[in-house]
């Protein structure tokens, strides 16, 4: 465009609602002044066509600070000044960043996805489309996973830890840091190739699609999401029908091994571990599982906030799922024996005893409580209609609520019988006789005769 930047993310940003949004129509009308004269329709077009490659929700339109940001980029000027209008936009827009001419690994890694976008779109723009605004566009997986391996790539070569000022962004990118961005190198080197129409080889072929796999799994496109709400809005019967399907048929076959078979069975063998040294009899002084404790927690927290903080920073994409598997079992198997220590501790000390016994007769109906907590799940999510409609955070308290009807039901089965429900019928089948269910009572005293006066 023959404008400034400034001018034309203005006119962007103008048009957007409080929320931050902008739909087509605004996008066309903030765009369509820039256009030549003679070329307003095939302008208008192209409006519709750089809106839509924004567009992740059609029911909210486009971020107009990534929209303006990235057209920022196609303006007249330096490329210094673009690069600078377009941090500012990213910083101080909806949703930005708002640290004063900072930004944090998220808000960098949206401030390169704008370029992304825009410039992917543009390349992928057929040459015999007679209204741009017709073509079809669908970059946002490319573009999503470059700008994160970008982003954690810009913050390593720059020295920072949380937020990258734009003179340190300027200088990396001076040096010749951009010519870095890349998307997973044997990705994009089987990309690059198809692109230029060169024969695959088998391995670049399957390194595409394994790829593509995972990352829908991870990252699945809005068609799915919709698909999914709606399947759940079916019962419960086309829930389990499709989450066997699922299970069974359509995860892909190394993520189906490793976290369907071999991780099971790598966590059995640690309780078989930990079984065999005395841990989990309680044979074990306070001492040796305090330090216990306190070891795997030292290790556990810190690598679970990590992974954490780059899923929350990548954007919840494929990509940034990925990068925090690296130390993903690291994380967990520590932060199970930090557990673990903290219920031994608790299970050794004197106090709070109406804690214990609540506890204890969770885990005296184990099996019943872990298929209870299917049975509220699908009542609540399904029957109820709350699939979709919590928020992260929101979720906790249903976790709370049902620990909370665990305990109370728990607690007042095992007033009354000897085991639970499921344990029972589990015990039936092992042993082949049917158990005694209900508790027995102590023998009550007999009456003893009156002393003779």
């Amino acid at each position: 465009a023959d404008c400034e930047a400034s001018v034309l993310c203005g006119e962007v940003l103008r048009a957007a609602t409080l929320a931050g949004r902008v739909d087509a129509r605004a996008c066309e009308a903030a765009l369509g002044a820039f256009a030549p004269r003679g070329a307003r329709g095939a302008g208008r077009g192209l409006a519709r066509y750089v809106h839509r490659a924004f567009v992740r929700d059609e029911t909210l339109g486009a971020d107009a600070g990534e929209l303006a940001a990235g057209l920022a980029l196609l303006c007249s000027g330096t490329k210094s000044a673009k690069l600078a209008v377009a941090w500012e936009v990213v910083d101080g827009g909806a949703g930005g960043d708002r640290r004063d001419g900072a930004l944090t690994r998220r808000g960098l890694w949206r401030y390169l996805r704008s370029f992304l976008v825009a410039l992917l779109a543009l390349a992928s723009l057929p040459d015999d489309v007679d209204d741009p605004g017709d073509a079809p566009v669908d970059v946002h997986d490319d573009a999503d996973d470059a700008a994160v391996h970008l982003a954690a790539t810009i913050f390593d070569d720059a020295g920072c830890d949380d937020l990258i000022a734009f003179d340190d962004f300027a200088d990396w990118y001076t040096d010749g840091g951009f010519k870095l961005a890349s998307l997973s190198p044997d990705y994009e080197a089987a990309i690059e190739a198809d692109a230029q129409g060169e024969p695959l080889t088998e391995e670049q072929e399957a390194t595409i699609e394994a790829y593509r796999e995972m990352t829908e799994f991870f990252a699945p496109e809005s068609e799915a999401v919709e698909a999914e709400f709606e399947l759940h809005e079916q019962g419960w019967f086309a829930v389990g029908g499709a989450s066997f399907g699922e299970a069974f048929f359509k995860q892909p076959i190394g993520f189906f091994a490793m976290f369907g078979l071999f991780d099971p069975l790598a966590a059995m063998l640690l309780g078989m571990v930990a079984f065999r040294l005395g841990l989990l009899q309680g044979r074990w002084g306070w001492r040796p599982v305090l330090a216990l404790t306190g070891v795997a927690f030292a290790i556990g927290i810190p690598v679970n906030l990590r992974e954490t903080l780059m899923i929350q920073e990548g954007g919840y994409t494929a990509q940034a799922i990925f990068n925090s598997l690296a130390t993903y079992d690291i994380g967990r198997v520590s932060l199970a024996f930090g557990w673990l220590g903290v219920f031994l501790l608790l299970c050794k000390s004197p106090l709070l005893g109406l804690l214990k016994a609540s506890v204890g007769a969770v885990g005296r109906m184990a099996l019943t409580n872990y298929l209870a907590h299917s049975l509220m799940a699908a009542i609540f999510f399904i029957a109820l209609g709350w699939y979709g409609e919590l928020a992260r955070d929101e979720l906790y308290l249903v976790v709370a609520a049902m620990w909370a009807v665990n305990i109370v039901l728990s607690m007042a089965w095992l007033s009354v019988f000897a085991m639970g429900p499921v344990e029972w019928l589990w015990r039936a089948g092992t042993y082949g006789t049917w158990p005694r269910l209900m508790k027995e009572r102590a023998p009550k005293a007999p009456d003893m005769p009156a002393p003779a006066m």
